[in-house]
């Protein structure tokens, strides 16, 4: 999500335009800050998870 182009109206950038839309489910579980952001999000998930379902 770029927000300039959800409250401004404006068309994304080219690069964007190469990314076909049904790849953007797939790809989005993978963007992080980081492999230590991916990490502890995992580990937030392994210790909480199971008190929230």
């Amino acid at each position: 999500m770029i927000p300039t182009v959800l409250f401004n109206f404006q068309k994304p950038p080219a690069e964007l335009a190469a990314i076909p839309a049904r790849a953007t489910f797939f790809t989005s579980m993978f963007l992080h800050g980081g492999w230590m952001h991916l990490i502890g999000n995992r580990l937030y998930l392994f210790i909480f998870g199971n008190n929230i379902e």
